[in-house]
């Protein structure tokens, strides 16, 4: 598999260009906005080999990817630390105001 920068470019514009209309929809609809992602290798498309010549890289990074809660109403604040994925329905369920199960890794909210 083959990586293209202005394709990926591209594309991220793009996820960009529609997050806007979704955070507009959602200030109009009242509700709270929550964005996570895995971006692949979009933030790291080249590197460099054994022989040390520059190749474009195809695995997924090893970067931390973002999760932002957007509420126009009220802030949240996110907890310092390291979390995952296992901590995403924590989070939603709380700020649902839903008790999470014992067994679920703990809400990043503050």
């Amino acid at each position: 598999m083959i990586g293209n920068l202005q394709a990926t470019e591209i594309a991220v514009e793009s996820v960009d260009l529609e997050l806007l209309r979704i955070k507009k929809a959602c200030e109009e609809a009242g509700c709270i906005l929550i964005v996570t992602a895995d971006h692949g290798n979009s933030d790291q498309m080249l590197e460099k080999n054994k022989k040390g010549l520059i190749e474009v890289r195809t695995a997924h990074s090893l970067n931390p990817v973002p999760f932002i809660i957007y509420d126009k109403d009220e802030r949240h604040e996110l907890k310092a630390g390291s979390f995952g994925l296992a901590n995403v329905a924590p989070t939603v369920a709380e700020l649902f105001g839903i008790k999470p199960y014992d067994s679920w890794e703990e809400s990043m909210l503050l």
